[in-house]
């Protein structure tokens, strides 16, 4: 792609929306500095096993939404040059990336984020999920965020916070059938009222440290 025009773009949603049997992409000459909207840009992309986003640029993004979703066949994926200052959604982003074996989001900056419902849901292959520096004070949901997450081991949350808008936890933690500790010592559950918290820790025996 090395002679496609990019840098005007504002919304890539779909771009590469439903391309099943795609193996390979290399985005590393794209020009997105003044892209604001990259939902459902890998979705369904079934097949991908090689993604380069070396040189993207997300610094003016505001919607991530289903971005990765269903990228079964990913093993590894680097975002680490990603910045996400003006982030506000972030459902679905990794959801269904089966694959999965590691996630670095250390250089993730979440704190204008309002919706991470089923942000990872589904990522069955991944072990360990560090988002100790996420910052969640402006989330609404994390509804089904881990969900069917069967052999994460370690999940570090320990800056998790809820904020004064958080009204959905429910199934966040369904089917982590692995999962051994949920340290949720910031995490105050009596500020989500009780629908919100419905089926939170189903099928899942971890032992939990809570505020309350």
């Amino acid at each position: 792609m090395t002679n496609f025009k990019t840098k005007n773009l504002i919304d890539i949603t779909g771009m590469f929306g439903g391309c099943q049997s795609l193996t390979s992409i290399d985005l590393s000459s794209i020009n997105s500095s003044k892209v604001k909207r990259m939902n459902n840009l890998f979705w369904g992309c079934k097949s991908l096993q090689f993604l380069n986003l070396s040189n993207f640029d997300t610094s003016e993004v505001t919607t991530m939404y289903s971005m990765f979703y269903d990228c079964q066949s990913l093993t590894s994926l680097d975002i680490s040059n990603f910045r996400t200052e003006k982030l506000k959604m972030m459902s679905n982003m990794f959801r269904d990336c089966k694959s999965l074996i590691s996630l670095d989001l250390s250089m993730f900056n979440t704190k204008n984020v309002d919706d991470m419902e089923l942000a990872f849901c589904g990522c069955e292959n991944l072990e360990y999920l560090d988002l100790s520096n996420f910052d969640t004070r402006k989330v609404v949901s994390m509804r089904s965020m881990f969900m069917d997450d069967k052999d994460l081991l370690n999940l570090n949350l320990s800056i998790f916070t809820v904020g004064p808008n958080l009204k959905d936890t429910s199934e966040m933690f369904k089917n982590c059938e692995t999962l051994k500790l949920i340290d949720l010592s910031n995490f105050d559950l009596s500020l989500v009222k009780d629908k919100g918290l419905y089926n939170m820790f189903e099928n899942c025996n971890a032992k939990v440290i809570s505020k309350n």
